[in-house]
């Protein structure tokens, strides 16, 4: 099992933007300091991030995926029933990435169907095709200015802390 560790990199899955609006949005940032031509913090990286952070990226696996904390350890429970999901998950994940609808077909705890994004995922978790990464963040939260930002250019999305 992995060690806890101190690294913190807030990532954030945008729900159905295409990756151009991720591209567009990390330009801004290095026209505005905010990081160098290769994503690293620029000398405006606290307007960004309280305390800094090491790099900003676009991350496109080249397929959907699952942005998750790193170190497990999470629990995943049925939205009607709030019993405990984690093995029917696991393998309706698997599944899913093997090309089978992104499904829990028949819910152990309440019978239903479910999309894996309803399930109550803690700590949160996001499927998405790309995300938008801050490494190594020296707090769990962007600014003010930084959340609006984030929150125009790639409209809703889900927000995941990862370890």
């Amino acid at each position: 099992m992995p060690r806890p560790s101190h690294r913190l990199d807030l990532v954030f899955v945008p729900h159905d933007r295409p990756i151009g609006h991720g591209h567009r949005l990390l330009q801004r940032l290095i026209d505005g300091g905010v990081v160098d031509e290769r994503g690293a913090a620029g000398p405006e990286a606290t307007r960004w991030v309280p305390g800094g952070f090491a790099r900003i990226w676009v991350d496109d696996p080249g397929r959907p995926t699952l942005y998750a904390n790193r170190l497990g350890g999470f629990r995943v429970s049925c939205p009607r029933q709030a019993a405990n999901l984690v093995p029917a998950f696991w393998q309706a994940v698997t599944a899913w990435r093997a090309g089978a609808p992104r499904r829990l077909s028949s819910c152990p705890a309440c019978g239903e169907s479910h999309d894996l994004a309803e399930l109550d995922i803690r700590p949160p978790a996001a499927f998405g095709r790309w995300a938008l990464v801050v490494a190594d963040a020296a707090e769990a939260a962007l600014t003010t200015e930084a959340r609006a930002t984030v929150d125009e250019a790639l409209g809703p999305l889900s927000r995941v802390l990862r370890r």
